[in-house]
């Protein structure tokens, strides 16, 4: 059995290094780099992100990642490997600490990625935060405030923490490759 995970899922708040990693970690593993959330889902989330309604928002990203599941399993099924920027923990995780109230129940069955909780001090991540050139959502701004309550709900979720913190991005792939995966590899 190889020790080598054919699924991998990148997590952590804005600025730590997901979207830098992710395409880097699958170009390395050999990986198709799966979007977790599908370019025809893309002009409705910009809709979706303008709305208040943490529950409505909630469902739109599980329905996302729901059907980018669908591409993922017929990959996994071909025996190709596949990396993710984010995966359900992401999504439940920073919809509760919104206040979504929906109880979510994940079917069984789903695809269990290695996930790497991408971690960084605070000062770094507000570095790299303000030499971003994206729109900042309203939804972004509201898990940037303090009190904020992202991290403490991403803990219900195993994972590999790697803190990103002074690393290179190419660093930061090594520091992933070696970990030793259980269980998922």
């Amino acid at each position: 059995m190889s020790d080598i995970p054919l699924f991998e899922s990148l997590e952590g708040l804005r600025g730590t290094g997901k979207s830098t990693i992710a395409p880097l970690l699958a170009r390395t593993r050999g990986a198709v780099l799966v979007p977790s959330v599908p370019s025809f889902y893309q002009p409705l989330r910009q809709k979706i992100d303008r709305r208040k309604n943490a529950e409505a928002r909630l469902c739109f990203y599980l329905s996302a990642l729901f059907t980018a599941t669908d591409e993922i399993q017929r990959y996994l099924s071909a025996g190709v490997p596949v990396v993710v920027e984010s995966y359900f923990a992401r999504c439940l995780a920073t919809h509760q600490a919104f206040g979504a109230q929906l109880g979510v129940t994940l079917p069984p069955g789903l695809p269990q990625p290695v996930t790497y909780q991408l971690v960084c001090a605070e000062n770094e991540r507000a570095r790299r935060l303000a030499g971003r050139f994206k729109l900042v959502s309203r939804w972004d701004a509201l898990a940037e405030k303090p009190g904020n309550r992202v991290s403490y709900f991403y803990g219900q979720f195993p994972a590999h923490r790697v803190d990103t913190t002074g690393l290179r991005p190419e660093q930061v792939v090594e520091a992933i490759l070696t970990i030793k995966c259980q269980g998922a590899c």
